[in-house]
C-alpha cells in the first residue's frame, strides 16, 4: 500500500500529470488562417502563466480561476513552416511544421461528407493529389448536449495519393482551385454528418 501511494504521489509531481491543456486543432501540420490575428486558446492551472511564441512573435496570458487562457498574436502572412511552443512553467507543447495561409470550414451533411475517393475519375484524382500544402483536419462526430470545450482527437493530413481518397470532395476540389491561383497553403476543416 506505502509502495502504491509514493508512486501515485511520483506521478502526481511529475509531467506525466499535464494540465496545460489545448484542443486537438492545435496540433503538427495544422494550418493558421493569414493576414488575421491568430488566436490560442486552452486551460492551464489557475494562475499559470502561459507563453507562447511562433516564428518573431510572442504572446502571453495569464489562466483565470477557472484555468482558461486565451492568447491573440499578431498576423501572419502566408509562408511556413513554423514551430509553435506553448509553455507554462512547468510544461510544454510543441507543434511542427505549422504552415500560414487559407482556412475554410468544409460543413454540412452527407454532400460535404462526400470524399474523393467518391468522385467522378476518382482514381485519376488521387493519383494526382500530392500536395501537402493542402491540408484536412477530420472533426469526429460526437454526440453532445453542450458545446464541447475542446476536441480531443483530431489530426491533420496532408494530401498525399494515400490519403486523399479521404478528403471532402467539394472541399478538395476547392482547396485544389485556391492554392492553384494563390499558391499558398490551404487547409481544410472537415466538420460534417451526413443526414
Amino acid at each position: 500500500m506505502k509502495a502504491l501511494l509514493v508512486v501515485i504521489f511520483a506521478l502526481l509531481g511529475s509531467s506525466s500529470f499535464c494540465q496545460l491543456h489545448l484542443s486537438a486543432i492545435f496540433n503538427d501540420h495544422m494550418v493558421l488562417q493569414r493576414d488575421k490575428p491568430i488566436k490560442i486558446w486552452g486551460a492551464a492551472k489557475a494562475g499559470d502563466n502561459v507563453m507562447v511564441s511562433m516564428g518573431e512573435k510572442k504572446g502571453s496570458a495569464i489562466a483565470d480561476k477557472n484555468g482558461r487562457w486565451l492568447i491573440t498574436m499578431q498576423a501572419f502572412q502566408a509562408g511556413g513552416p513554423y514551430v509553435l511552443t506553448i509553455k507554462t512553467k512547468n510544461e510544454s507543447k510543441i507543434y511542427k511544421d505549422v504552415l500560414i495561409g487559407e482556412v475554410w470550414l468544409c460543413s454540412g451533411q452527407s454532400n460535404m461528407q462526400f470524399r474523393v475517393r467518391q468522385a467522378l475519375n476518382a482514381k485519376y484524382e488521387i493519383h494526382r493529389a500530392n500536395n501537402p500544402l493542402i491540408r484536412q483536419l477530420n472533426i469526429p462526430n460526437m454526440l453532445s448536449f453542450k458545446p464541447e470545450e475542446y476536441i480531443d482527437s483530431a489530426q491533420w493530413i496532408l494530401s498525399t495519393p494515400e490519403t486523399t481518397g479521404d478528403f471532402t470532395a467539394v472541399g478538395f476540389f476547392f482547396a485544389r482551385d485556391i492554392y492553384e491561383k494563390l499558391h499558398v497553403p490551404v487547409g481544410l476543416i472537415y466538420d460534417n454528418w451526413g443526414g
